[in-house]
C-alpha cells in the first residue's frame, strides 16, 4: 500500500532529510492544511532545520486542532528553550509530564534547565547540536548502524546513602523525662526486655525500607525522644518514619505511634520552623518517604496556578528559581482552603507546607505563604 505524503515525510525526518521533508509537504499543503499530523511534522522539520519562526507557526496550527499532545508540546517547549525563555519552557515540559509522566525528553530537559539553564550555555548547546536532545524524538536513523545505545538522556542517578539523623549526640536514658513532657507517664520508656526484643521475628506481609540492627533501632528511638524533648519535631518525625518503615516489632512500633501522636500540636511558622529539610535532600534520598509529614519552607516561582471548584488553590512551585537563575526541581503545592490574597506569579515566593506523597509523587500541603511587597530578594 502506498504511503501518504505525511508518512513519507516522517521517514525523511528519521533520515534527517529535513529540507526534503519540507519540500515534499509543501506540495501537499492545500490538501492537508487542517490535518494535525501534517502541521506537526512540518513543525518538526522546521524546528530541526533551525527555522523556529516557521516551526512555531505550524505548531500553533496543530495546537488549534489538538491541544493535549505530548509530541507537539515538546516541540513548543524546545522553541522556548532555544530562545532562553526557561520559565515558559519549564511550564511546557511540565505539561508534557502531565500527559506522559515518564517522558524521558521532558525529564532530561528539566534536569538541563536546573543544572545549566543560563542563556550562554543554551546558545553553546544549540550551536553544537546538543540542544536537539530536548527536541521531539525522530526515531533511530535507519542509515546508521548502532551497536550499542547509551541511555544518556536519563541515566539513573543514585545519590548518597539515606540521611540517618540530624545530630550525632545521643541522649541519656533519663531523657524520657525531659523538659517538654514526662513521657514515662505515657508508657514510652523502653524496658531492658523491650530493647532486647526490639526487632520483629516474622516480616511476612510487612513493607520494610530499613533493615535495622537492634542497636540501631534503640538508638533511633532514643534520638526521636531527644528531638521531641528539644522541640525539634521535624527531626523527631524522620526518626519515627525510619522506625515505622523498618523491621522493628509491632510492640515497638506501638510506642513509636504514641510518640508520633504528640508531634506538632500546632503547625510551625516561618519564624519557628526547625530542621528545615531541603528539596534536594528529599528527592535525592533512596527512600524519600522518610521525610513524609515534615514541614518545609521552600522558595521559588509560581507556575500553573489554579483555583479549583471546591475552593482549593494549587500551583506548581519551581523550587530554587526565585532569582530566575537556579532551578532545583518542581513540586505541586495545594492550599485546601484557598489563598487570599493569591500570590503574584511574577514575584519570588516562599511556601511553608507539609510534605506528603501521592502515588509516589512529592507534594506539599500548603500552610502559609510569604511574598515581599516589592520584587526583592527573599530573606532567609
Amino acid at each position: 500500500m502506498a504511503r501518504s505524503a505525511v508518512e513519507r515525510a516522517r521517514a525523511l525526518l528519521k533520515r534527517r532529510k529535513f529540507s526534503l521533508a519540507i519540500t515534499l509537504l509543501e506540495s501537499y499543503e492545500e490538501y492537508y492544511r487542517d490535518d494535525f499530523e501534517f502541521n506537526l511534522v512540518m513543525g518538526h522539520a522546521f524546528l530541526y532545520s533551525g527555522d523556529f519562526g516557521s516551526a512555531s507557526s505550524f505548531y500553533k496550527r496543530a495546537r488549534n486542532i489538538r491541544i493535549n499532545d505530548s509530541e507537539l508540546i515538546l516541540g513548543q517547549a524546545a522553541i522556548f528553550l532555544q530562545r532562553g525563555d526557561t520559565q515558559k519552557a519549564i511550564e511546557y515540559y511540565l505539561d508534557v509530564l502531565d500527559i506522559d509522566p515518564e517522558n524521558a525528553v521532558a525529564k532530561a530537559a528539566l534536569d538541563f534547565i536546573r543544572d545549566y539553564g543560563e542563556y550562554p550555555v543554551i546558545v553553546r548547546w544549540y550551536e553544537t547540536g546538543k540542544l536537539q536532545r530536548f527536541f521531539p524524538p525522530l526515531g533511530l536513523n535507519p542509515l546508521i548502524i548502532i551497536k550499542s545505545c547509551a541511555a544518556g538522556i536519563l541515566a539513573g542517578i543514585v545519590l548518597g546513602a539515606v540521611i540517618y539523623g540530624f545530630a550525632s549526640v545521643k541522649p541519656a536514658r533519663d531523657y524520657i523525662k525531659g523538659p517538654r513532657m514526662n513521657l514515662s507517664s505515657l508508657g514510652l520508656e523502653l524496658s531492658s526486655d523491650e530493647r532486647e526484643s526490639a526487632l520483629a521475628q516474622d516480616l511476612s506481609g510487612t513493607v520494610v525500607h530499613f533493615m535495622l540492627s537492634r542497636q540501631e533501632a534503640n538508638r533511633a528511638y532514643d534520638d526521636a525522644v531527644m528531638y521531641f524533648q528539644d522541640g525539634r519535631d521535624n527531626a523527631c518525625r524522620v526518626e519515627i518514619n525510619r522506625l515505622l518503615q523498618s523491621n522493628v516489632s509491632a510492640e515497638f512500633k506501638g510506642k513509636v505511634n504514641v510518640l508520633e501522636s504528640l508531634l506538632f500540636p500546632e503547625p510551625p511558622t516561618f519564624d519557628n520552623l526547625l530542621d528545615n529539610v531541603s528539596y534536594d535532600t528529599i528527592v535525592s534520598s533512596k527512600v524519600p518517604e522518610l521525610y513524609e509529614g515534615c514541614y518545609v519552607a521552600w522558595s521559588g516561582r509560581i507556575s500553573r496556578a489554579e483555583l479549583h471548584d471546591n475552593g482549593d488553590w494549587s500551583c506548581t512551585l519551581l523550587v530554587g528559581y526565585e532569582n530566575l537563575e537556579n532551578f532545583d526541581g518542581y513540586v505541586q503545592v495545594n492550599f485546601s482552603k484557598g489563598l487570599n490574597p493569591v500570590p503574584d506569579g511574577k514575584k519570588a515566593v516562599r511556601f511553608l507546607g507539609r510534605v506528603k506523597f501521592d502515588d509516589g509523587k512529592l507534594k506539599l500541603d500548603g500552610i502559609s505563604v510569604y511574598q515581599p511587597l516589592k520584587d526583592g530578594v527573599l530573606k532567609n
